[in-house]
């Protein structure tokens, strides 16, 4: 029996926080514990102490049935609740349910981990974009390109020494100046940037 095929891990949310979760039915199920759910999931959760909205919420589920319906418990458990119950059964199906939670928890943790630097590149771009937009950004970056320092740089277009060294910081952060800067060494080569980037001083 593969976990895989057996047990889903979703996005669950317990006391307002999102957190992985599964369906202790189906953890019950391919534990192939012996005993029926209910009253397994009751002495789990009183013997281990696990606490409702805090390790697991519980639901009335509506089940349908050839004769009608019925109305039983079902149990959505943190993926760190269900480890702990998968390794106190100490069979082979615990050991293997348990080591595919792991797994799972690796694998979102990793595409957290991706989407916070998909979201910081994005954010870069948007910099780079905004400063090359700019400006007062293009300026500095041609009289740095002169050879003119911050101070020099500042007083040519009549602005605060420290308003244009924060400017600068951000240049330098984006990539935007360093090569500019190490680009622009005669009056003629800045020129040539001033052109391409259609600004006129």
């Amino acid at each position: 029996m593969n976990a895989n095929n057996q047990i889903a891990v979703f996005n669950g949310e317990i006391n307002h926080q999102t957190c992985l979760m599964c369906n202790a039915r189906e953890l019950h199920e391919f534990l192939q514990v012996g005993r029926e759910f209910s009253t397994w999931i009751k002495d789990r959760i009183k013997k281990y102490g696990f606490l409702e909205n805090q390790d697991y919420c519980s639901f009335d589920n509506f089940v349908k049935r050839e004769t009608g319906g019925s109305v039983r418990i079902d149990y959505h458990i943190t993926l760190d609740m269900a480890k702990e119950l998968a390794m106190v059964e100490n069979n082979a199906m615990g050991r293997q349910i348990r080591r595919y939670f792991i797994a799972c928890e690796k694998q979102a943790v990793s595409q957290h981990i991706s989407r916070l630097i998909t979201v910081q590149s994005q954010k870069e771009r948007l910099e780079v974009a905004l400063l090359k937009s700019d400006k007062t950004a293009k300026k500095i970056v041609y009289y740095m390109g002169l050879g003119l320092t911050v101070s020099e740089t500042a007083r040519v277009m009549s602005l605060s020494r420290r308003w244009v060294s924060e400017k600068v910081r951000l240049l330098r952060q984006t990539d935007i100046i360093a090569p500019a800067v190490n680009a622009l060494s005669t009056p003629k080569q800045a020129t040539l940037w001033e052109n391409e980037h259609e600004y006129h001083a």
